[in-house]
Formats: structure tokens, C-alpha cells, sequence
């Protein structure tokens, strides 16, 4: 479908409430991590809580560079440029692993520091630094999973991002038991 012809508002609506849709499953994906995790010995929601600000930090590079990589590949498709638009989204997952890495690694380093400066208590130590790590290891797979979802709604495909983001949901929902309490 053209987005580019015919009313705005229609345009929108028909971009918009998918995408919606599926950053509201995708908060759903945190809440049920949460409950789960609430049921592990020691602190863990406290080690999860101290440990987002300094992730966020870190993650905020992902956004920045996902602003442009929507751009890129939206002005290549609405251009009609399929070869352009296949290269944007090839550059920004590409990007997204290389900005993951720079992030990733230097963060790995400062996880320690970083949780002390936000005041990480004694109980949620350990979890936070064992949490925090596995975080961080998955920077790359969160950051180009991300660019999935953006090129999606770049080439006017917001519905595929939002079952995309709704599958994640339901999968994490039937494996989060059996990962976090072992299978």
C-alpha cells in the first residue's frame, strides 16, 4: 500500500496502531520477566531495578541510531529504491552490532563502578553484576532486533513488526519459567 497518496490521518493511524500495539506487548515482555524473576531467592527485582539506569545509559546509543536508520531507510523505499532501502537496513544492523560492541564492551568494564554509583546495595549485588552481564551480552541480538522492527515499519510493514513483537512476547511468556527456574 502507498502511504504517500490519499489521507494523512488514515496513513498514520494505519502505521501508528500497530506499532503501538506492539511497544505495549513488548512493556507486556518486561512485566512477566519481572513476575518471574520476583520468585528467586535474594533480591532479585532490587538487582534488576539498580541494574536498568546504567543500562539505559548504555542503550540510549541504540535509539540515536535508530532515528537514522529510519530515516535512511524510509526515504529509500518512499523513493522506490528496494536496493537502497535492502542496503540501509543491511548498514543499520551492521551499525547496530559495531555500536553494540563499543557500548557493550567498555560497559562490561564500567558494570562494577556503574552500580556502585547508583547506590546497588548488598543483597542485590551479586544478581545485579551476574544479570548485568548477561545484559550485556546480548547487546548485539537487542539492538539488531531492534533494527528488524524499525525496517519493518520503514517499508510500511508495521503490522509484521507488531506480530513479530507479540511472538517475542509469547514465546519469553512460555519460556521464562523453564529458563529462569531451569528446564
Amino acid at each position: 500500500e502507498d502511504f504517500t497518496e490519499g489521507s494523512v490521518i488514515r496513513a498514520v493511524t494505519q502505521m501508528g496502531l500497530p506499532s503501538m500495539i506492539g511497544f505495549a506487548a513488548a512493556s507486556i515482555y518486561d512485566i512477566v520477566n519481572m513476575l518471574w524473576v520476583s520468585r528467586l531467592p535474594g533480591a532479585p527485582v532490587a538487582a534488576i531495578t539498580f541494574f536498568f539506569p546504567f543500562y539505559w545509559l548504555l542503550t540510549s546509543v541504540n535509539q540515536i541510531a535508530g532515528s537514522g536508520s529510519v530515516a535512511m531507510i524510509a526515504r529509500r523505499y518512499g523513493e522506490r529504491d528496494d536496493e537502497g532501502a535492502e542496503a540501509a537496513i543491511k548498514d543499520a544492523i551492521l551499525l547496530k552490532i559495531l555500536l553494540a560492541l563499543a557500548v557493550g564492551l567498555p560497559g562490561s568494564l564500567l558494570l562494577e563502578p556503574g552500580l556502585r554509583l547508583v547506590g546497588t546495595t548488598a543483597p542485590a549485588w551479586d544478581q545485579a553484576v551476574v544479570y548485568g552481564r548477561i545484559m550485556l551480552l546480548g547487546l548485539a541480538a537487542s539492538f539488531s532486533s531492534y533494527t528488524m522492527f524499525t525496517a519493518l515499519r520503514s517499508v510500511g510493514e508495521p503490522r509484521w513488526s507488531m506480530y513479530l513483537m507479540i511472538g517475542g512476547v509469547v514465546l519469553n511468556v512460555l519460556l521464562d519459567p523453564l529458563l529462569i527456574f531451569g528446564i
